[in-house]
């Protein structure tokens, strides 16, 4: 089954910022700026190691429970990307529930933007 690409998402209550768009992972074409997305958390937080190009294409493509394509949102202003969202499930393996989590990243530029909140 082929993705069928959406540009702009219809996000509720989105600040008003111009120049922001939401909208769905578009495939490998947006790896290089989520690399450059986490890398930016991650020197602002003080966490040692960095994203590389070729860590982070297999650990997506080898993601479980999470179709990126419907699963994740990506947030741009004027074509940068500034924030992202991804959900995936579990199961627990004892009672059979189901466990969502949620991952939002944001730019440190724009913590207090009200982006993906």
């Amino acid at each position: 089954m082929e993705k069928i690409k959406i540009e702009a998402l219809s996000v509720d209550n989105a600040p008003a910022i111009h120049g922001l768009i939401f909208r769905r992972y578009r495939g490998t074409e947006d790896h290089p700026a989520l690399i450059d997305l986490f890398n930016a958390i991650y020197e602002y937080a003080n966490i040692p190691g960095r994203e590389t190009p070729e860590e982070f294409d297999i650990r997506y493509a080898s993601l479980r429970n999470c179709d990126l394509y419907e699963d994740m949102i990506l947030a741009e202003v004027n074509g940068e990307l500034v924030a992202s969202g991804r959900v995936w499930w579990a199961e627990e393996s004892e009672s059979g529930h189901y466990i969502y989590e949620v991952d939002n990243s944001t730019h440190p530029d724009w913590l207090q933007s009200g982006i993906l909140e």
